[in-house]
Formats: structure tokens, C-alpha cells, sequence
């Protein structure tokens, strides 16, 4: 066993002396920089970059190494680049917000005519009979009486 240990002391010290070692282990990468939540780093990159995680997506855990993160966005959220969590912020008020939206290909999209969106929401709500919503509706309106006995109610 001795000579086994000496071996592998004289390969650490040649290496040393060389000035070739290079230290590696599972919370760095090759420069030595973290690759935390909210962010991804290629493994086998000539140049160890970190990249936010794209809009759209979430790293909730250190040591992501593929742009997907650690998934999409929630239905109902917003996660702009770097996000952590799945649902980084809810849908504003008046736009309703699919899987994934943050990205520059899926943003908020407004609620449509008919339909209101309050914060949070994943898909548009049909509108009460006798109440009208508006595009970009955010809430039930209160109904409204006018003087040929119609409802109607914008946002």
C-alpha cells in the first residue's frame, strides 16, 4: 500500500511542478465560478461561461447545465431571465399568462373582449351575462343600468 500512496504523491507533485493541475469538483466548474440558482453553465465549453437562465424559465437548483433550466414557467406567471422559482411573479392584471411566459417568444397576452383576467391568471374568464368586459379586462365589473335598460361596463 505504501508504494501505491508514494506513486500517486510523486504523479500530485509532477503535476503541481508542471503547472498543469486543475481543480475540479461538483459545485465548480473548470474557472472556479459558481454556477448558482438562476443560472446554467455548459460543462464541455471551451470558455466556462454562466449564463441567466432564459425568460420564460427557472433554475431552482446550483449546477444547471443545459439551458431548459430546471423547467418552464408555471401556467398563470411571469419568469424573466434569471429567475428561481416557477412562478417568479403572477400574470399582471389584465393578461393572462401560458406556460413559459417571459420568454421572447411567449409574453403576457391580453385578455381578450368578453373575458377578464385578474392577477395570476393562466386562461381568460367568460364574463357574466348581462355585464360587458372590455379587452384587458382585469376584474368583474360592477353592472351598470343605462336608461334603455342595457348593461354595459368597461374596464
Amino acid at each position: 500500500m505504501a508504494k501505491k500512496t508514494t506513486l500517486i504523491a510523486i504523479a500530485i507533485v509532477t503535476i503541481v511542478f508542471l503547472g498543469i493541475i486543475v481543480f475540479y469538483n461538483t459545485d465548480y466548474f473548470l474557472t472556479g465560478t459558481l454556477c448558482t440558482t438562476g443560472h446554467w453553465c455548459p460543462i464541455a465549453s471551451s470558455v466556462n461561461d454562466v449564463f441567466l437562465c432564459p425568460g420564460g424559465t427557472y433554475g431552482s437548483t446550483a449546477q444547471l447545465t443545459d439551458p431548459s433550466c430546471s423547467g418552464q414557467c408555471s401556467p398563470g406567471c411571469i419568469c424573466p431571465a434569471g429567475s428561481t422559482k416557477a412562478c417568479a411573479k403572477p400574470c399582471t392584471a389584465g393578461f393572462y399568462c401560458v406556460k413559459g411566459t417571459g420568454s421572447t417568444e411567449t409574453q403576457p397576452i391580453v385578455c381578450p373582449k368578453g373575458y377578464y383576467c385578474p392577477e395570476g391568471s393562466a386562461t381568460p374568464t367568460a364574463c357574466p351575462a348581462g355585464v360587458f368586459c372590455d379587452v384587458g379586462t382585469s376584474a368583474v365589473p360592477p353592472a351598470q343600468t343605462g336608461g334603455s335598460g342595457s348593461t354595459t361596463t368597461t374596464s
